[in-house]
């Protein structure tokens, strides 16, 4: 069995939202995310864990979408 474990993504964070590099932190949240389900696709897995927290705040509708999106690309 293969799989991959990870946690924490907190997707819709800002992080040092005063910060001019805030946006760049925002989308590497996405971006390895979206790396983590690529990983999964190619490598096959039979499961993705996800502990702690996936959204950091009440996703908005757009979140949700981009997310499953993301999951839907990992084959079952």
């Amino acid at each position: 069995m293969k799989f991959i474990h990870t946690g924490d993504i907190h997707w819709g964070m800002c992080p040092d939202s005063s910060k001019p590099w805030s946006k760049e932190r925002a989308q590497a949240i996405k971006d390895t995310f979206r790396t983590i389900t690529e990983q999964a696709k190619d490598m096959g897995v039979d499961c993705l864990f996800i502990s702690g927290d996936l959204f950091h705040r009440q996703p908005l509708a757009k979140d949700l979408k981009e997310v499953d999106y993301l999951f839907s690309t990992i084959p079952t």
